[in-house]
C-alpha cells in the first residue's frame, strides 16, 4: 500500500546664472569621460564566469569476517535531479569508489546495489539521499555474504575456559566474540564453547572480551570477567577472568534498555536491562573503554495483524564517554498526537507519488523511509526481496516512482510495501546538513550522543 520567499540649499551671495553654466561645464566633462572610457551600449560584452564545480566521491565497501574492508563494485550510482530524474548514472572503479564532478553542492543521488544475507536469495538494496553535501566524502557498506572473500583471513574456533570467583546461578553470559553456547563445569569454572576468532593474516589476534554474572557465596550479584588478544594456541584457551563489575543502582522507574561499551571499534559487554531490574552490572575497572551506549524503546501500540500490521513507537540512543551519562536513557513515553487514531496516522502515510509529511509527527530535521517488499528476479523468475531507504527532511518525496535504468522491473502495481517511516533528532543539531552528512559517512561521534526518534511502521 503506498501511503505522502536633490535639494539645493540656495544662499543670497551665488548667482543662479552661474551656477547653471557651471552645470553644464561639469555634465560635458562627464559624457566625454564616459565615451573615452566604453560607457556607451556598444562596448564589449562582460567576461563571462566560470561555473564553479564540485567533486563528489563515495567508496563501497564489503567487510569480511577479520574485519577487512573489500572493494564492492555490483553497485551503481544515478546522479538525480530536485525531482528525482536521472542525469547521469555512475559505475565505480574496480577499488569501489565513484568519482565525479558536478556544479551542485548539494545533490540528490540513489545508490542500487545487489545484496544477499545469510541463506536468503541475492536482491537489492536502493539507498536514496537527498541534497546530500558533495563536500562530504561518503560510504556505502555493502552487505553480501555469498561472495565476500575471506582469502585474507585467519580464523579459529577453540573452548574458552574461564576460571573465575566463585559464582553460582549464573544469569548472564557475554563475548564479543560469536560462541555456541557456555558450560557451567562449576561454581569456579565455566568455559565457552566454539569461540570463532578471526584475524587478518599477519596482524595482531583482536581484542575480545568474556564475562558472567551471578551470585556469590553471600547471594551478592557480581561479575567477572577477562579480555584477550593474543594467539589462542592450544585447542582449548585457559584465562583467569580477573575483570571485575561494579554494581550501579538505577534510577526508579527506569525503562527497560540495552548497554554495551565500544572498545578499539568492538561491541562489548552487551547486557539487557529489564524495566523490573534495580540494579545494573558495569565493567569498567579497565581503562580502555572509548564508549558506552545504551538504547531504550517505548512502543505505543503494536498490532500483530498479518495483513494489517502496525506499531508505533519511540527510541532514543545515548552514547557518551561516562558510563553514568549513557545510563539515563529514556524513550519518549508521552503519546504524539498524530498517533493516538487511524484518522491522524493515515495523514502520516505515504501518498501514490512518493510524496510525504511528517511534520504533524514530530518536527524534526530528517526523517527516514524504509521501503521493504518483494519482486521478481527477471533472469531466474524467482521472488527476491528488495528494500529502498531513503534519507530526506521531515517532508519530500521518496522516489519510489522514478525511473532506474536497468531496475524498472523492481516495482509493479501488484507490489506489496512493508514501510517503516522514523523521523530522527540529534541533541547537538537541528541543521539538515549535519544530518545527511552524518547519514553519509556515520563519522560524526558528537552527532550521536543523543539521539531521539519516533516510528511507525506498516504492512
Amino acid at each position: 500500500m503506498m501511503k505522502k520567499l536633490f535639494s539645493i540649499n540656495k544662499h543670497a551671495t551665488i548667482s543662479f546664472s552661474c551656477l547653471e553654466h557651471k552645470k553644464s561645464v561639469l555634465l560635458l566633462s562627464m559624457l566625454v569621460s564616459l565615451q573615452g572610457c566604453g560607457g556607451g551600449s556598444s562596448g564589449s560584452d562582460p567576461t563571462p564566469t566560470t561555473p564553479k564545480s564540485y567533486a563528489f566521491s563515495l567508496t563501497s565497501t564489503l567487510t569480511n569476517k577479520c574485519g577487512e574492508q573489500l572493494p564492492f563494485v555490483d553497485v551503481e550510482l544515478f546522479l538525480q535531479a530536485e525531482d528525482w530524474s536521472t542525469i547521469e548514472k555512475y559505475t565505480p572503479n574496480e577499488n569501489g569508489v565513484f568519482s565525479f564532478t558536478t556544479e551542485n553542492e548539494n545533490i540528490n543521488y540513489t545508490l542500487a546495489a545487489k545484496n544477499q544475507k545469510g541463506n536468503k536469495a541475492e536482491g537489492y538494496q536502493l539507498i536514496s539521499f537527498y541534497q546530500a553535501r558533495t563536500t562530504t566524502p561518503a560510504i556505502y557498506q555493502a552487505q553480501h555474504d555469498e561472495i565476500i572473500d575471506n582469502t585474507n583471513c585467519e580464523c579459529i574456533i577453540k573452548n574458552v575456559s574461564l576460571e573465575h570467583a566463585t559464582i553460582s546461578n549464573i544469569n548472564e553470559v557475554t563475548s564479543s566474540a560469536p560462541f555456541v553456547d557456555v558450560t557451567f563445569i562449576d561454581n569456579r569454572n565455566s568455559t565457552y564453547n566454539n569461540v570463532e576468532i578471526c584475524r587478518i593474516a599477519g596482524s595482531n589476534w583482536p581484542l575480545h572480551s568474556f564475562s558472567l554474572v551471578g551470585e556469590d557465596n553471600n547471594n551478592e550479584v557480581i561479575g567477572r570477567g577477562v579480555f584477550i588478544e593474543e594467539d589462542f594456541g592450544n585447542e582449548t584457551w585457559q584465562a583467569f577472568a580477573s575483570e571485575f563489575s561494579t554494581m550501579e543502582y538505577l534510577e526508579d522507574n527506569h525503562q527497560a534498555f540495552s548497554h554495551e561499551q565500544t572498545i578499539k571499534g568492538r561491541r562489548h559487554f552487551k547486557i539487557d536491562v529489564a524495566a523490573s531490574d534495580t540494579s545494573i552490572q558495569i565493567f569498567r575497572s579497565h581503562d580502555i573503554v572509548e564508549l558506552f551506549r545504551s538504547s531504550a524503546q517505548n512502543i505505543f501500540e503494536e498490532r500483530p495483524n498479518l495483513n494489517d500490521y502496525l506499531r508505533t513507537s519511540s527510541k532514543q540512543v545515548i552514547t557518551s564517554e561516562v558510563y553514568t551519562t549513557s545510563l539515563k536513557v529514556a524513550a519518549e513515553t508521552r503519546v504524539p498526537d498524530a498517533f493516538k487514531d487511524d484518522q491522524s496516522r493515515n495523514e502520516l502515510a505515504i501518498k501514490s507519488d512518493g510524496s510525504y509529511n511528517f511534520t504533524s509527527l514530530a518536527d524534526f530535521p530528517m526523517a527516514i523511509v524504509k521501503i521493504d517488499f518483494q519482486a521478481i528476479n527477471p533472469t531466474t523468475n524467482s521472488i527476491m526481496p528488495v528494500s529502498w531507504i531513503t534519507y530526506g527532511p521531515i517532508a519530500g518525496v521518496v522516489p519510489i516512482k522514478a525511473t532506474l535504468l536497468g531496475y524498472e522491473h523492481l516495482i509493479d502495481e501488484q507490489s506489496h510495501f512493508r514501510i517503516d517511516n522514523e523521523v530522527i533528532q540529534s541533541a547537538s543539531s537541528n541543521t539538515y546538513n549535519d544530518y545527511i552528512s552524518f547519514y553519509q559517512n556515520n563519522f560524526d561521534m558528537t552527532f550521536e550522543a543523543n539521539l531521539n526518534s519516533y516510528q511507525i511502521i506498516t504492512d
